[in-house]
């Protein structure tokens, strides 16, 4: 590579590997400097999950983030490609990406946070918000809006937590604007939605009994 870059120092250089080659890269001799020189492309091998070639780049993005200096960064040009069906692996890696994001909203919603991912998989924040949109027609703010009213919702019915402890716990410290979001879901108060789930409960245990 560096015989070719000082031979054609106008040229950009790809470098194509196995999918286990790129999962493994960074025991390679000097990585750093075969970033500089080239842009990988990673093929699917047989034994590697697409999953693994995935991770393994989005981290690579994260901790060389300057290597194709001579073109761009790499955060912005390391892609993963099957030989085999290019446009079939641009959308699972999409759908790697989404799942990112959901997780983040399933597991992490109380501090959920978009940046955070982006970070995380090499994303420009106004990049994912597209994608997050055209996946699901919604914004990140909303799923995560959804998720975390979705949540309180269970505790009012699983649980006698005061209304303030529940809505701090998903991430609302704000409680006006928490009862603003709650009663525009569910038309009417976390303690109206409550008192209704118990009345609802005695009624029908009343018909059971009788």
């Amino acid at each position: 590579l560096e015989l070719l870059t000082k031979e054609f120092p106008d040229k950009r250089f790809y470098f194509i590997i196995g999918g286990d080659s790129l999962v493994n890269f960074l025991s390679w001799r000097r990585p750093e400097r075969i970033l500089e020189l080239a842009s990988l492309l990673a093929a699917g091998r047989a034994g590697y999950e697409e999953e693994q070639v995935i991770f393994a780049a989005a981290s690579l993005r994260k901790q060389f983030p300057e290597a194709d200096k001579a073109v761009q960064k790499m955060a912005e040009f390391i892609q993963i490609y099957l030989l085999q069906g290019g446009r079939r692996q641009e959308l699972q890696y999409e759908q790697y990406l989404m799942k990112m994001v959901m997780d983040e909203i399933e597991y992490n919603y109380a501090q959920a946070s978009l940046s955070r991912v982006a970070e995380t998989c090499n994303q420009t924040i106004y990049g994912y918000s597209k994608l997050i949109r055209r996946c699901t027609g919604l914004t990140f703010k909303q799923l995560l809006k959804n998720k975390r009213l979705e949540v309180v919702a269970r505790r009012l019915e699983e649980s006698d937590q005061p209304v303030k402890a529940i809505a701090s716990s998903v991430g609302y410290e704000n409680l006006t604007y928490f009862y603003e979001l709650f009663r525009k879901k569910y038309g009417k108060t976390p303690q109206e939605f409550r008192e209704e789930f118990y009345n609802n409960q005695k009624d029908a245990k009343d018909v059971t009994a009788s």
